[in-house]
């Protein structure tokens, strides 16, 4: 299903009339700017539509005597813009009915398909809602809004990244009644690592390059010199106390309390 939204007629993109569906605009009312928020929308929904297209195609279909099919055509469609028109492609209804149903059996018999379909339907209604909500605006700064107000690209991220974390698949297999929880959990996840500042990720990167391998080093020399200390002493105690018929269990106490003394000190 194609939808030409209603922000975007005849020539929106052109100088002037950017400047009169933008006025009110609060962030940045450049036309770059405008441009580029809508290409990545644009990019989100086809890579939306192409993981769900791939999930289709996926899946085998099954064949009844009297009914047929039931698997949909799992066509993609890519949105694209034409001469200033936006063109917008939906999942279509016979595609997500089919994701349904399968989704319901796989849940039913707890298998792992359940977690995989369970996000995969999210990202379908996702994809739908603000296909739907760009067909009912006639501005940017109300399009934009409510991307904002959808948490799309928070949603889509989280969605995207659980379907590979076999973790998540699984938890919400074995949990279904709480994977909205689960999912919410992985979105809130992925908000912090987005939000972090730069200095956050030059801290991180240092920890990582600089931190942890000075941290190893001396872990590896205190435990070298440990090891050898207390070989030192293993051997003078053997040395000085072979006589007095003390016990191997005895003497590693011995030696441990000698270490203790000596990092005290």
């Amino acid at each position: 299903m194609i939808f030409s939204t209603g922000l975007l007629g005849s020539a929106h993109l052109t100088e002037e009339n950017t400047s009169k569906y933008v006025s009110n605009y609060n962030y940045d009312n450049s036309i770059q700017v405008q441009e580029n928020k809508i290409l990545n929308l644009i990019k989100y929904i086809n890579k939306g539509n192409m993981i769900v297209n791939d999930m289709c195609e996926m899946m085998e279909e099954r064949v009844g005597l009297i009914s047929g099919s039931d698997k949909p055509n799992c066509r993609y469609n890519a949105s694209f813009i034409s001469e200033n028109i936006i063109q917008l492609f939906d999942v279509s209804e016979n595609v997500r009915q089919f994701f349904l149903k399968r989704k319901q059996e796989s849940c039913k018999q707890t298998n792992q398909d359940c977690g995989e379909l369970t996000i995969i339907l999210k990202l379908v209604d996702l994809i739908n809602s603000i296909v739907h909500i760009s067909f009912k605006m006639t501005s940017l700064t109300d399009l934009f809004k409510n991307v904002e107000a959808i948490s799309f690209y928070e949603l889509f991220d989280a969605y995207q990244s659980s379907l590979k974390d076999p973790e998540i698949l699984a938890n919400i297999t074995l949990k279904k009644d709480r994977a909205n929880l689960i999912l919410e959990k992985e979105r809130l996840r992925i908000k912090r690592i987005n939000s972090m500042t730069s200095s956050d990720h030059f801290f991180n990167g240092v920890n990582y390059y600089i931190g942890s391998p000075i941290k190893a080093s001396f872990c590896y020399v205190g435990d070298t010199l440990g090891t050898a200390v207390g070989s030192l002493i293993g051997s003078t105690i053997e040395k000085t106390t072979g006589g007095l018929g003390i016990s191997g269990e005895n003497k590693t106490i011995i030696i441990g309390l000698v270490i203790l003394y000596i990092l005290k000190r």
